[in-house]
Formats: structure tokens, sequence, C-alpha cells
């Protein structure tokens, strides 16, 4: 169950992402044990392949994630 929406204003560099155009909008998924965990929706800011992202988590996952992070 998604519990919330919650909108972030960070800015992160994943190097997994290498030559992703600039504007580009995509989404991560994780899955654990066959259930979606965590999705961000993403648009790409510049070369470095950071982005700006609006995330949507099960607040559970959430929590846990604050704590160990």
């Amino acid at each position: 169950m998604i519990a919330k929406f919650k909108e972030l204003q960070v800015v992160k560099t994943i190097k997994a992402f290498e030559n992703i155009p600039t504007g580009t909008i995509g989404t991560i998924l994780f899955i654990h044990n066959h259930e979606l965990e965590i999705a961000y929706e993403v648009e790409f800011i510049d070369h470095l392949n950071r982005f700006y992202e609006t995330i949507a988590v099960p607040e559970s996952f959430l929590n846990h994630y604050m704590q160990n992070n």
C-alpha cells in the first residue's frame, strides 16, 4: 500500500545511469520479495545525471530507510 506521496527536493547522483539526456523522465523501482517497496519518478537535470525526484513509498519502508541512512 502506498501510504502517501512525499515531494522531496533532493539532488542525488546515481553512478549506474550514464549518458541519459537532460530532461529525461524515468521511474526507478525497487522490488523486494516480489513486492514494490519504493518507486522514484525522476527527471534528470544535468550531465552528471543528478535528478529531482518525487517519491511514493510505503510509510513503513520510508521510516526504515530514514533510520538506516
